[in-house]
């Protein structure tokens, strides 16, 4: 079983290996935010930094993960990534959203609930 550092790694690998591909949710997720996301920028900010923040080893649909990763490499523009771990090839980006801060922590890792 992946320990977080080696599911960080292996998503910034596929990353910057171009391995990866997005759900139809995820590209309608970038496009329906009030500043649209860009897939590409999700892909270099992943590439750059992912911090796994929940672990879903036991999700019906197979392993996946959230993952803070920051846009731009801004630490004011926070994103949320839902990655899918099934393959180890590749990598799903299911959704992609920036997270509210009323639901967030102010490090955007926990949740208030």
């Amino acid at each position: 079983m992946l320990e977080r550092e080696e599911i960080e790694r292996h998503i910034r690998e596929m990353c910057a290996k171009k391995r990866f591909h997005f759900t139809r949710h995820a590209i309608d997720e970038c496009f329906s935010e009030p500043e649209p996301i860009e897939p590409e920028e999700v892909i270099e900010a992943l590439a750059k930094c992912a911090e796994v923040i929940e672990d879903y080893r036991d999700d019906p649909q197979g392993h996946s993960c959230l993952v803070l990763t920051f846009e731009s490499g801004k630490e004011d523009k926070p994103l949320h990534v839902l990655v899918g771990l099934r393959d180890p090839r590749t990598i799903i980006v299911i959704p992609v959203y920036r997270p509210d801060p009323t639901l967030w922590s102010s490090d955007w890792k926990k949740r208030r609930w």
